[in-house]
């Protein structure tokens, strides 16, 4: 009788673990490191994509952490004075401790300056899916000025990707800014 219970109980921490990993997980404060970039570094987040190359657009294109931010002395910022056909940067961190099957809200304030006929687009990624976007229509409405966009995901394992993507298919003369990159649980 004693071992029938016993398998009994280790058969249902087997068959629930989920149920009690999703107790057991403590999510990490804060669970994105440095997505206000007040550090004034780029670190932990990567470049993961940039086109035109920096070198090859010479100083009319430009990326990188500055000042002011949202509400803080820093925010990521993409400059492009290229007029090049194809402007994208990436940025990213690839393993975001998080809690496999929580789901999560993923908010940053954004902005996005160029004429009212561009194509530009500022995207959030986590979990390798698209979250939360802006286009020039979310522009029209504030333009010039820091938004908040964002959008939720069921974290699929216990680290996810997390992307800023900033992009323009048209030959403009465009800024787009990232800051304060949040998450917390839904």
């Amino acid at each position: 009788m004693h071992r029938t219970w016993l398998l009994g109980l280790v058969f249902g921490l087997v068959t629930h673990g989920s149920a009690v990993s999703k107790l057991a997980c403590k999510d990490a404060k804060p669970i994105l490191p440095n997505g206000d970039f007040e550090t004034g570094s780029l670190a932990p987040w990567l470049v993961l994509f940039s086109a035109p190359n920096l070198l090859d657009a010479g100083p009319k294109f430009s990326y990188n952490v500055t000042s002011p931010g949202y509400k803080s002395q820093y925010a990521f910022t993409v400059t492009d004075k290229s007029a090049a056909p194809f402007v994208e940067v990436d940025i990213g961190q690839i393993d975001v401790p998080v809690c496999a099957g929580r789901r999560y809200k993923l908010s940053a304030q954004v902005f996005i300056k160029g004429p009212a006929t561009s194509d530009q687009l500022l995207q959030l990624y986590a979990d390798q899916k698209l979250v939360a976007e802006a286009r020039e229509g979310y522009v029209k409405k504030s333009p010039n000025k820091w938004r908040q966009l964002e959008g939720m995901f069921t974290a699929s394992a216990a680290s996810v990707p997390v992307q800023v993507t900033m992009r323009t298919t048209k030959l403009v003369d465009g800024e787009w800014g990232v800051d304060d990159v949040v998450i917390v649980p839904a």
